[in-house]
């Protein structure tokens, strides 16, 4: 008799116990939740996409110091002859009102490859083909960004100004801006953007000075994002975008995958 009171309060115990595990099939794991870690060793940068504010020079009457600070401070980069930039190598952004500003959100097109972070999910090396329409998969990043200021020289042929025979000093500030992260997944943009304010590096004569932030960004990806079911293999990538004119270089990175298998 005292056996069998023993079996039914073992009984009694283990039944919420297996409950527990058990629950409502649809939401629970089927196995466990599988972690691909990315993480490069090498060092990968981004090019300042504008140029710093030229906001005083020496010798005072210089023109071509005045020509510089009007027309190239803060406004875009582009390659001279660029047919919507001009002759002389810039892009001048404009609002709905019609007013020049000096932020932009990027297009998808316009984001570049951070080497380094991008991978292949494999469902059938994986293991898991069977979850193609009830998996989810979380896709976290994290970037440390250090971003560095390089003067201009005004005086240099490549550059579009060219100030032959200049000798005076340009002084130079290189003030804070955005850097974007983006997860692009078989080369399509999947959920928001991460944004990064970089801090200002000051201003600068010669040499340059580095500031360190970090960004970090997150996606969940659901097979009705790819119809019902998720591709036997998906081609996962975070791209980013430099809207400042430092040059950023992106040291420790990482890229977490975490495919969560559901019955």
């Amino acid at each position: 008799m005292k056996s069998v009171l023993i079996g039914l309060l073992l009984g009694l115990l283990i039944l919420p116990c297996v409950y527990a595990e058990t629950g409502d099939s649809s939401a629970q794991s089927a196995v466990a939740p599988l972690l691909l870690p990315v993480a490069p060793q090498n060092s990968t940068s981004c090019a300042a996409t504008r140029y710093p504010d030229f906001y005083s020079w020496e010798p005072g009457n210089a023109a071509c110091g005045r020509y510089v600070d009007d027309h190239y401070s803060l406004r875009r980069r582009a390659p001279l002859g660029t047919p919507d930039a001009g002759y002389f190598g810039y892009y001048v952004d404009l609002d709905a009102s019609g007013n020049e500003v000096f932020t932009r959100i990027p297009g998808d097109g316009e984001y570049v490859s951070m080497s380094g972070l991008s991978t292949a999910i494999n469902f059938e090396i994986l293991g898991l083909s069977q979850y193609k329409k009830t998996a989810k998969i979380t896709i976290n990043w994290t970037v440390r960004i250090e971003g560095s200021v390089h003067p201009e020289e005004l005086w240099r042929k490549h550059d579009p100004w060219y100030c032959p025979g200049w000798t005076g000093k340009s002084y130079q500030r290189f003030p804070e801006g955005n850097a974007y992260t983006r997860l692009f997944v078989e080369g399509v943009a999947r959920g928001s953007l991460a944004t990064m304010t970089v801090p200002s590096a000051g201003e600068a004569v010669t040499g340059f000075k580095a500031v360190d932030p970090n960004i970090t960004g997150s996606v969940v990806l659901t097979p009705d994002m790819f119809n019902g079911e998720f591709p036997e293999e998906l081609n996962v990538e975070v791209k980013w975008y430099n809207d400042t004119a430092m040059d950023l270089t992106a040291y420790d990175r990482n890229l977490i995958i975490t495919i969560i298998p559901t019955l």
